[in-house]
């Protein structure tokens, strides 16, 4: 455990390659679990636990629908259970990271919300060159295409995560 661990810190300081990660349906299987779970322990700080719970399964979703997608257009498909493990489970450690910045805001109450947008943003533009290091190796493309893949996939997840959330509401209020 301590070696996935640190296989997976050793990614998201791009010290690692998503070649690294074992070709185990198994180390997929739970990164994409803690990605999941992660998700909707963060999503759990600003909804309801049925929407933490929908809006961690779309982005999950879409970010194996993604990958495979990306991979096949590549005629890459060997590489698709290290690339989801090493996506997945970089994800989940920039959220337990973020963890304890969010307590700390919901804590901290008005005020605090400036300093938290410039850390919030550290994370998000962490957690997109950690993507695009992934997509660049599992791709074969340059890092610049990678990092502009990895912003299209946020893009992607942020406007269709904040759109199932305006609708939730919708039917919910």
């Amino acid at each position: 455990m301590a070696n996935w661990l640190n296989y997976y810190w050793r990614l998201c300081r791009l010290q690692a390659l998503p070649q690294d990660a074992p070709r185990s349906k198994i180390s997929q299987y739970i990164a994409v679990t803690l990605y999941f779970v992660t998700g909707t322990i963060i999503t759990l700080f600003s909804q309801n636990f049925a929407t933490s719970i929908l809006v961690a399964a779309l982005q999950t979703i879409l970010l194996i629908f993604v990958i495979q997608i990306a991979l096949w257009i590549k005629k890459m498909p060997e590489r698709i259970i290290q690339t989801i493990s090493a996506s997945a489970g970089t994800s989940a450690v920039i959220a337990v990271i973020a963890m304890p910045l969010l307590i700390w805001v919901s804590q901290a109450g008005v005020g605090s919300e400036n300093v938290f947008m410039v850390f919030w943003l550290a994370l998000v533009v962490w957690e997109t060159a950690i993507l695009g290091h992934i997509l660049r190796y599992s791709l074969e493309i340059s890092l610049l295409a990678g990092l502009g893949v990895s912003l299209l996939f946020m893009y992607l997840s942020f406007t269709i995560t904040l759109r199932l959330i305006k609708t939730i509401a919708i039917f919910t209020t």
